[in-house]
């Protein structure tokens, strides 16, 4: 893959899910890409090759304690329910 490439699809992660790409989804890409340029730098100097970490199984926890957390809206709404409850005692 080359730079251009990676650079496409991290902009259109960044995106989504939307369709409309965004100038802030391209600043946010140019982040994502100098941080993890930053975190393959701080590797090689620590003496561990980039190439041999496998960072699928912390994406998935990633992803899973996403996907488990209520929205943001329902914590809003569990919290108002929890006032007014408190309220009416």
């Amino acid at each position: 893959m080359t730079y251009d490439e990676l650079y496409d699809h991290v902009v259109a992660y960044v995106a989504l899910p939307h369709a409309t790409i965004t100038e802030h989804d391209h600043r946010r890409a140019c982040l994502i890409l100098g941080a993890f340029m930053e975190f393959n730098l701080d590797c090689l100097d620590e003496g561990v090759d980039p190439r041999t970490i496998d960072m699928t199984g912390f994406v998935n926890e990633k992803l899973n304690k996403i996907e488990n957390e209520p929205n943001m809206n329902e914590k809003i709404a569990q919290a108002m329910q929890e006032a007014i409850a408190e309220y009416d005692t």
